[in-house]
């Protein structure tokens, strides 16, 4: 790994227009480590930008350190040419977004062997801890006859359900059990007993909710319920800037938000 240097990590920010893309470039104005020097949408700015607005990225020729990425999951074409725009050019990119189908998944690994790729299916902090909660203390919890039950809630205009996080979430208990259970997405006209080789996921659509995810433990006598809530969007902002100060320097390869984490804890 390369040693931090004291320059700011220049960031292309694509989606640069949307919520998340606006949270992320004000949170930018008051970081010392960062600066947005460009952004990527297709429409067109409502007020004056502090930095150049490109309606695509094959038309971006700003030299940057990083990309990050908040395009929609279903904006196929345009998620494709950034990840292929990124490769060429070796140029760090954080995904910070979720519900990617498959040929989009493998489109990132195929960037990652050129470049570093962290992919965030949520970039809050406490979603992260979580992870890592879930993935000591999920095997001991079933192992003594807990039930797992997985909820999320977000606001009416999100696109994907579940969420990316649930899915995380549930793919972590997964792993811990050696990838024995199966996840439940749709209970309807189901009529049988639940299985206990099963992690159940609910979702929850409607107004304004920014993001909850709640893992339930449900034992014969007692229930354990850990439960993350966003209480801004400025979270996932924070989130992306330290994944883009963090991945800025690193060697070509797949990341994620723990490798922060065990950085961290190992340096």
């Amino acid at each position: 790994m390369n040693a931090r240097t004291d320059k700011k990590v220049r960031i292309i920010l694509s989606g640069a227009l949307g919520r998340m893309g606006i949270a992320v470039s004000t949170l930018a104005e008051t970081n010392n480590h960062v600066e947005i020097v460009a952004g990527v949408d297709s429409e067109t700015p409502a007020i004056l930008c502090k930095y150049p607005i490109f309606r695509s990225i094959s038309e971006c020729d700003t030299p940057a350190d990083v990309l990050i990425s908040f395009l929609r999951p279903t904006a196929t074409e345009e998620n494709t040419a950034t990840f292929n725009y990124c490769a060429e050019k070796k140029l760090p990119i954080v995904i910070a977004t979720t519900g990617l189908c498959e040929k989009l998944l493998t489109s990132a690994a195929e960037a990652a062997k050129k470049t570093p790729v962290l992919t965030a299916p949520n970039l809050s902090l406490g979603i992260n801890v979580l992870i890592n909660i879930l993935s000591r203390y999920s095997s001991f919890l079933h192992g003594a006859d807990f039930d797992i039950e997985i909820t999320e809630r977000h606001h009416s205009r999100k696109l994907d359900s579940p969420s990316g996080t649930a899915m995380k979430l549930a793919q972590t208990i997964n792993d811990s059990l050696n990838q024995t259970m199966q996840i439940a997405l749709n209970r309807n006209n189901v009529q049988t007993e639940r299985s206990r080789a099963e992690i159940g996921i609910s979702a929850v659509r409607g107004g304004g909710i920014i993001g909850e995810h709640s893992v339930i433990f449900a034992g014969a006598n007692e229930v354990i319920e850990l439960t993350h809530k966003a209480i801004s969007r400025d979270v996932f902002a924070e989130g992306a800037l330290k994944a883009a100060d963090f991945i800025f320097n690193k060697t070509p390869g797949l990341y994620t938000l723990q490798d922060i984490f065990n950085e961290i804890s190992t340096g």
